[in-house]
C-alpha cells in the first residue's frame, strides 16, 4: 500500500533541502510577491500584470484556494 504523501503530493508539503525551500504561499509574503509582480520587466512576457496591490491580492487569494481540494491537484508555490 502507498503511503498518503505519495498518493498526495500536497502532504509533501514543505519541501526543502540545504539550499531551497518550496512551500505555500503565507500572507506575509504580499510585498515580496508584489515586489516581481507589479515589475513590468519581470512580467513583460507574461500573459498577466505588472499588478497593482489588489491583483497582487487577488493572486495570493487564488493560490490559498489551490489549497483547499481534495486531492489537490494546482500548486502554485513560494521559492525560498
Amino acid at each position: 500500500m502507498a503511503s498518503p504523501r505519495a498518493a498526495d503530493p500536497s502532504k509533501l508539503l514543505p519541501l526543502s533541502t540545504p539550499r531551497l525551500l518550496l512551500r505555500d504561499y503565507q500572507p506575509e509574503d504580499f510585498w515580496e510577491v508584489h515586489a516581481f509582480t507589479s515589475d513590468p520587466e519581470v512580467t513583460r512576457f507574461l500573459p498577466w500584470g505588472p499588478c497593482n496591490e489588489v491583483e497582487t491580492q487577488e493572486l495570493l487569494d487564488r493560490a490559498a484556494a489551490y489549497r483547499v481540494p481534495e486531492p489537490r491537484v494546482d500548486y502554485s508555490l513560494a521559492i525560498v
